[in-house]
């Protein structure tokens, strides 16, 4: 305890210079392009917390709209409504923002005013003149994107030190954790920003596919102190959102914003929907033997999987095979002891004092409970490793493909009935 003063000594000088090390890096890209306007999003956190996705339905003044956050807080992280205005939110360093004092108070999240009341950015910006933008105290800043392809990054501290407001000039705009305006304040050089803009330089498609190698690029992995724990793409023009898990890029679910607003107020929690699929065999480009091919791939063992392979890209008239584990009681030999166990037991007892009934039965379920549920092999001789809803690999034998062929394949995957997933292509060639 005595040492306690000289601690705080020591340690306060370099409290800020601590906390400003602690903003939690997240990426922020939107592409538009021949009439196509996309917005990516790598969500990276220190703890792993449960995310979920809200569907909101329009109401009386408000538009419908879909968030992801935290399980555990009402705080909203992105979203995109039924207009086609889509947001994100970025930590940075404080800009010691001095709010005009022309603008109005807000009493709630000015961030959810935006999203329920506004369809484009210029409507969005027209709201982040007239209030005070207190979040940006708490968070850093935000990208507003809409269907038209306008963009804006709100956040930052202008000259006459209120928010400053900086539009799209190229036809993408990339947003990290530092103020593009101001990147003396803070968290600069930022590599992800650097690699992304020149990526961009390289490849400014708005494709699904560019703006996924785009995020996988810019991503953290498991073992960095924060990790990307979702990414997203949003289709903005068409509704779509393309989600991705825990930096794997090669499951996706394609959420239908409208669909799912149709169903009322709802949440999915995304680690629940997601099988955890990747791809593991026959590798891109690999010559295999056509005779018998095996693909292989590693998911959740109690998810149900449609392997396609065709000979083109678009998989119209495809071959599939349906893949998975069916469970249903088998009995074990340990459960099946205990099961004649318990009716030879209870048949003395009944035969012998009927009122002693009520008091064996609860022993009798528990020790049919015993009795093991099993996966049985599938009539397609899948494989799965693993124990029912962890990750184990799975394989499906396939043979008398065409010789001197390249096929592409994939694998669609249900861990529950809301979604169906689905991985990437990849590609292979059988010997002639």
């Amino acid at each position: 305890m005595k040492m306690t003063p000289i601690f705080l000594i020591l340690f306060l000088p370099v409290l800020p210079v601590l906390l400003n090390t602690l903003i939690f890096p997240c990426t922020g890209i939107n592409v538009t392009k021949n009439g196509k306007t996309l917005f990516g999003n790598n969500e990276d956190y220190y703890t792993r917390y449960t995310y979920v996705i809200d569907f909101i339905p329009a109401a009386t003044g408000k538009y419908g709209r879909t968030y992801w956050r935290q399980s555990d807080s009402q705080w909203v992280q992105g979203g995109m409504n039924d207009q086609g205005l889509c947001f994100d939110g970025f930590g940075t360093p404080d800009a010691n923002i001095t709010f005009s004092p022309e603008k109005l108070p807000y009493r709630g999240d000015l961030v959810e005013k935006i999203m329920e009341e506004c369809a484009t950015v210029e409507e969005a910006i027209y709201i982040i003149n007239r209030y005070r933008f207190d979040r940006l105290q708490e968070l850093g800043q935000f990208i507003f994107v809409d269907k038209t392809g306008d963009s804006v990054i709100v956040g930052g501290r202008n000259e006459e030190n209120d928010v400053d407001v900086i539009r799209k000039h190229k036809n993408y705009q990339v947003v990290t954790n530092f103020f593009i305006s101001r990147p003396e304040l803070g968290n600069y050089p930022c590599w992800r920003y650097d690699r992304a803009e020149a990526m961009l330089e390289e490849n400014d498609d708005a494709t699904i596919e560019n703006l996924r190698s785009l995020l996988d690029a810019v991503h953290f992995s498991s073992n960095a102190s924060a990790p990307t724990l979702y990414s997203n793409i949003c289709d903005l023009q068409n509704g779509l959102i393309y989600l991705y898990k825990m930096h794997n890029f090669q499951e996706f679910i394609i959420i239908n914003l409208e669909e799912e607003l149709q169903k009322g107020a709802h949440t999915y929690v995304i680690n629940e929907i997601f099988s955890d699929v990747r791809l593991i065999s026959p590798t891109s480009g690999e010559t295999v033997n056509q005779g018998s091919v095996t693909f292989r791939w590693e998911g959740k063992t109690n998810s149900r999987y449609q392997l396609s392979y065709c000979t083109n890209p678009d998989f119209t008239d495809c071959a599939s095979s349906e893949v998975g584990n069916r469970y249903s009681f088998a009995q074990s030999g340990t459960g099946i002891g205990f099961l004649f166990a318990a009716l030879f037991y209870l048949g003395i007892t009944v035969s012998t004092r009927k009122r002693s009934f009520p008091k064996f039965i609860i022993p009798f379920l528990m020790l049919f409970l015993l009795v093991s549920c099993q996966p049985n092999e599938d009539n397609n001789g899948i494989t799965p490793s693993g124990e029912v809803g962890e990750v184990g690999e799975i394989s499906a034998t396939i043979d008398n493909l065409q010789a001197g062929t390249t096929y592409y394949w994939k694998v669609t995957a249900n861990a529950t009935d809301n979604f169906t997933s689905e991985t990437i292509v990849e590609t292979f060639t059988t010997a002639d």
